[in-house]
């Protein structure tokens, strides 16, 4: 039941990422919450696993932050993926990469692999936003 409520609230309010570093490509699951989220971040990490923490905005707001990265993304990946309908092709372009990443010293061929999979994900995020804020009624 609580991967159930994890998955919706990450449909709602996570982000899947893969950042480029200096040490190579990296997997990174996140849900913000500014103001009263500080529950809700205890139950997702209780949930899924992953870290919290908060942080102050310039503007005084707090903002509390659940995440997850690298390869422990993949079981929490793995936990959400029956569960997710909004993130799902987001999700599953992650285990992609989860799949055939590898920490430290990249071949250019993986270092292309990498970026290929990061590119494609950037433009599944911009497309599920465009495809989100069309279906929306005009006021």
């Amino acid at each position: 039941m609580e991967i159930a409520w994890a998955a919706g609230l990450f449909d709602g309010e996570g982000s899947v990422l893969i950042h480029r570093s200096a040490k190579g490509y990296i997997a990174e699951l996140k849900v913000d919450m500014v103001g009263g989220g500080e529950e809700t971040i205890a139950r997702l990490t209780r949930a899924l696993g992953g870290h919290a923490r908060w942080y102050s905005r310039r503007d005084g707001s707090r903002v509390h932050r659940w995440r997850a990265h690298g390869v422990a993304c993949a079981p929490i990946v793995e936990a959400l993926l029956p569960h997710s309908t909004t993130k799902e092709a987001e999700l599953r372009l992650l285990a992609r990469f989860l799949a055939s990443h590898r920490p430290g010293a990249y071949t250019d061929a993986e270092r292309a692999a990498c970026a290929s999979l990061k590119d494609e994900l950037e433009a599944l995020r911009c497309s599920t936003k465009r495809k989100g804020s069309s279906s929306r009624p005009k006021s």
